[in-house]
């Protein structure tokens, strides 16, 4: 029973420690590295299974136990080649004990890399194949190390450098001192006590770690789990069930992710219901199209169509399909619309009326009250006369609130007062006494002037005593009082002397004044004979002379070509030219100078 006790012990420590239960890889393989020193180890020393660090057997200096390659190097490698695929673990790496030289030979290991790959060929060295770098410029003590070195490959490669790292903490040249290097791991699809257990069927590739058996890439479609012991949840398929599909009547197949029956969920397409609407379409089998999202059409929610960063002006959420509800318009259907023309709706997206606007309304949104003295619809008629002023109508009927101005009448005092008619709302009558009973409107004053008798603006004053007929314009001049103001007609004793008439107001001729009358037209046609016979006689001297002196010179030529003559002289006999002055005798001069005086009188 104690042995039994003792034999469990031991398969437990040696489950619980997986470096114990993997196989060293490398040990006895196929080495290659660069030139190593004469009389030093070889690189297959570093698989034959001696763990000393001694570069020399302590028994025998002669005996190398280490590789040690050449200095004066910028790069040097070791390499094994592992004969097979395999899954890699951890590499365990002994390096050349220090002794006294210690930091000798801790520069020399610093900044190696392990590399693990496919070939032989490992340059250029790509990220993908290293499995372990030292970047740690700090020096380490210890030459007995365990690097984790998780990876898939055939060839392990040891290379370091010095044409990229200098300084204090690296050697000058690239020098390898290793003693000893075991690749722990397990064949390809194994795994556990010395590799003997296959990995589980369900990993991808059947590649699983061999230390514990986890799936190292993962699962094959249709499982989950960190042995893929697991099938997907419902809903999810493919590999590691990382994908989800949206079927319309049940789950999908594990596998391949396809739907069963009733075709996808709203929002998705495709064999596997997992691919999302796209080009703004949404809901089932994506067969509606997005509404006007304001971040564009295609931008919508592809499974309920709604537009998550609102709508375009003119429309509703949530998906910005239908247009904003009567009465609203423009973002978020958020403003009211103005008083459209028969109360009919604006433009949903920029609230203009397309009728026209509701009376007492302007502008292309009809929000904006009339300008003073329109009205009605658009505003386009002009305020009647009202009594505030035309600008003071209401702006929606065009209706005085306070009445009429003077002079016009109507519900909107636009209409003229009727003949005879003025005043506010011409409610007055024109005075009694204008002509045909014509008044302007606005004031009552009489349009064509007075009846007669009557004077004044609206012809409300009789005539002034002595004046008569229309606008009082007429004067006459009774004996005894004045007289009728219409006709003139004087009531009692006749006219003034001097005038006649019905109304007294012609002025009479006595004979005396005929007689100078006459006498006066008889001296002015004498006048005009004496005129006439002057101008003649003015113009025979202007004649004569010219002739006299035109003789004269020729006789004075002629004097001087002959001798002279004795001459023959005239003399004018004083009474050779009468003057008959017998139309101007008898004539009495006061009598010419009364009918001046008269003509004077009478303005001539």
């Amino acid at each position: 029973m104690e042995g039994v006790t003792i034999v469990l012990i031991g398969i437990l420590l040696t489950l619980g420690q997986p470096g114990l239960s993997l196989l060293n890889l490398s040990k006895g393989r196929p080495t290659n590295s660069s030139d190593f020193r004469e009389g030093k180890g070889a690189s297959s020393l570093v698989v034959d299974g001696n763990d000393s660090d001694f570069l020399s057997d302590p028994n025998n200096a002669a005996i190398p136990q280490c590789l040690y390659t050449i200095s004066n190097q910028k790069t040097t490698f070791w390499q094994v080649d592992l004969e097979q695929r395999v899954v890699i673990d951890h590499v365990e790496v002994i390096s050349r004990r220090g002794g006294i030289g210690q930091r000798t030979h801790q520069i020399r290991r610093n900044g190696y890399s392990i590399i693990v790959t496919a070939s032989s060929r490992y340059l250029p060295i790509t990220q993908a194949d290293i499995c372990y770098s030292d970047t740690d410029p700090a020096l380490s003590s210890a030459n007995h190390e365990n690097q984790s070195c998780s990876n898939i490959g055939r060839y392990i490669t040891f290379y370091n450098q010095r044409e990229t790292l200098s300084g204090s903490d690296y050697s000058l040249d690239a020098v390898l001192e290793l003693c000893e290097v075991k690749v722990m791991g397990c064949p390809i699809n194994k795994h556990g006590l010395n590799c003997s257990e296959d990995c589980p069927a369900r990993c991808t590739n059947n590649l699983c770690f061999p230390g514990n058996g986890t799936c190292m890439r993962g699962c094959k479609p249709g499982y989950t789990g960190s042995a893929c012991e697991k099938p997907c949840d419902d809903y999810f398929f493919g590999q590691n069930c990382a994908l989800e599909c949206f079927c319309a009547a049940g789950p999908c197949i594990t596998v391949e992710g396809k739907c069963p029956q009733g075709g996808c969920s709203a929002g998705y397409n495709g064999t596997s219901c997992n691919t999302e609407c796209v080009d703004g379409t949404f809901g089932d089998n994506c067969g509606s199209k997005c509404g006007h999202c304001i971040n564009g059409p295609t931008t919508c929610h592809h499974i309920d169509g709604s537009c998550r960063s609102g709508c375009s002006p003119g429309y509703k959420v949530e998906t910005c399909i239908e247009v904003c509800d009567p009465g609203k318009y423009g973002s978020q259907c958020s403003r009211h619309c103005g008083r459209c023309f028969n109360g009919a709706p604006c433009h949903h997206i920029n609230g203009t009326c397309l009728t026209g606007c509701a009376a007492g309304k302007q502008g292309n949104t009809c929000d904006t009250d009339c300008t003073p003295g329109m009205y009605g619809p658009n505003c386009e008629n002009t305020c009647g006369d009202c009594k505030g002023g035309p600008r003071t109508c209401n702006i929606t009927d065009g209706s005085c609130p306070g009445g009429c101005a003077a002079g016009w009448q109507g519900p909107l005092c636009k209409t003229g007062c009727p003949i005879n008619k003025h005043g506010l709302n011409c409610a007055e009558d024109c005075p009694a006494h204008c002509t045909n009973n014509l008044c302007f409107p606005g004031n009552g004053t009489c349009m064509r002037g007075c009846k007669p008798g009557y004077t004044g603006s609206t012809c409300e004053k009789p005539c002034d005593d002595y004046f008569f007929g229309q606008d009082c314009a007429s004067e006459c001049f009774c004996k005894a009082g004045p007289c009728t103001i219409v006709e003139g007609k004087c009531p009692h004793g006749g006219c003034d002397p001097g005038y006649s008439g019905t109304p007294c107001s012609t002025e009479r001729i006595s004979q005396d004044q005929t007689e100078v009358i006459g006498c006066h037209d008889s001296l002015n046609n004498t006048k005009d004979v004496t005129g006439y016979a002057i101008l003649g006689t003015v113009l025979a001297i202007f004649v004569f002379y010219n002739i006299g002196l035109t003789v004269f010179y020729l006789r004075q030529s002629r004097r001087i070509k002959t001798p002279p003559k004795p001459s023959t002289a005239y003399e004018m006999q004083p009474n050779s030219v009468s003057q008959d002055h017998s139309n101007y005798e008898g004539l009495d001069i006061t009598k010419v100078d009364n009918v001046k005086n008269i003509y004077e009188t009478i303005g001539e």
